[in-house]
């Protein structure tokens, strides 16, 4: 991973404009069978951190009943 600062190389507005470019190019290419949308990098978790944000963290029901018992074992309530 590395980070540059775009404004030394390139005004940072044609930048952004370049990159809309790519990101129409790539969202507009032809889909696999069964994918609904092209994704980019970063995206599915920027997603999810959102819903998480709003939402919270969804939990399965093993991982309920494992935080009820460590609750329990903690003498203290869990309620999901």
């Amino acid at each position: 991973m590395g980070a540059v600062r775009i404004d030394q190389f390139i005004d940072p507005g044609s930048f952004k404009r370049r990159m809309d470019k790519w990101i129409s190019f790539m969202r507009a290419a032809r889909r696999a069978p069964g994918a609904d949308r092209i994704w980019l990098p970063g995206e599915m978790e920027y997603v999810s951190r959102k819903e998480r944000l709003t939402q919270g963290i969804p939990l399965n029901d093993a991982m309920i009943e494992e935080l009820k018992t460590l609750a329990g074992e903690a003498g203290t309530d869990f309620t999901p």
